[in-house]
């Protein structure tokens, strides 16, 4: 039903403070408002909205309108509060995820691990080494006639790989016989050279030429021609006749290595410390431990 537009207004405040009347009075066809039932019966820019407790529907621009939460449309919700920005405000109560745009760059420089890690040392190697006899018994007591062959008999010294292979024969550079009668006090029978031995590695023939006395005590520098011997690469072999070779069983000895070989090579012992395993007796194995 039509109402005069000017008539409005005043009309709406008598009626919003009064229950006197649910009509309002016939309107021109001009300047004229038009009742309404929802939104689609609106001329475009006008929405249907109540009065008078939302007994009396009418078009009309939003801003004049008081609908009192009346949904003219009965069933199609519209949101006529202003639109607001939520300003990064989550709706969700929940932290908004930032999202990092910036490309981090090193300036020029280079992440490294913190966490060092230590370097191997070096595998340690001993271009001299020493054979020392520790013979006690028969020849070396305190009392003791002279023998033809006091401490530990030598035939042979050689260097093993770890898988058992002989690599190389020694060859010595200085050695000292203890100071008793020898008979058999020529180092020179180790040479570098392959011995002559039966199956077992020992000499046939117990004589001069085929063994070294090493004397009560005596010492024997020695060295490998073609190659270092180094810890845990190498094992050293002592071919000592002793009962191996049906030989006496009271002949011992030591193998060190040498740290300084300038001084060993000049025959000197005080740099000949490192120590090869316990005592040997017969022939025996020594591989090169690892000191580090």
């Amino acid at each position: 039903m039509p109402f005069p537009k000017t008539f409005l207004f005043p009309l709406i405040s008598v009626l919003w403070f009064s229950c006197s009347t649910n009509e309002l009075p016939p309107c021109g066809d001009a300047d004229c408002v038009s009742s309404c039932s929802k939104n689609d019966d609106c001329e475009p820019g006008l929405t249907c909205q109540s009065f008078q407790f939302g007994e009396v529907l009418i078009c009309a621009e939003p801003p004049l309108g008081i609908n009192n939460g009346v949904n003219p449309n009965k069933g199609t919700t519209t949101n006529n509060k202003k639109n607001t920005n939520n300003n990064g405000v989550n709706p969700n109560n929940s932290v908004p995820q930032t999202t990092n745009h910036t490309t981090p760059t090193n300036n020029g420089t280079t992440s490294t691990n913190n966490a060092t890690t230590s370097a191997k040392p070096p595998a340690i190697t001993y271009a001299y080494l020493m054979l020392r006899d520790n013979t006690v018994g028969k020849g070396c007591g305190a009392i003791s006639s002279a023998g033809p062959d006091p401490g530990s008999d030598i035939m042979w010294i050689s260097l093993l790989d770890n898988n058992g292979q002989t690599l190389d024969y020694a060859v010595s550079v200085s050695a000292f016989d203890g100071g008793k009668a020898n008979g058999h006090n020529n180092p020179g029978i180790i040479n570098g050279s392959a011995p002559q031995t039966n199956a077992i590695g020992c000499t046939e023939k117990f004589n001069p030429m085929t063994v070294y006395s090493m004397g009560c005590g005596g010492t024997l520098i020695f060295r490998f021609p073609s190659l270092l011997a180094t810890e845990e690469l190498h094992t050293i072999v002592v071919g000592e006749y002793g009962s191996t070779c049906n030989g006496s069983s009271e002949d011992s000895y030591r193998v060190f290595g040498c740290t300084d070989p300038t001084r060993a090579a000049m025959g000197e012992t005080l740099s000949c410390t490192v120590r090869f395993g316990p005592d040997g007796e017969g022939i025996s194995s020594f591989p090169i431990p690892k000191t580090n």
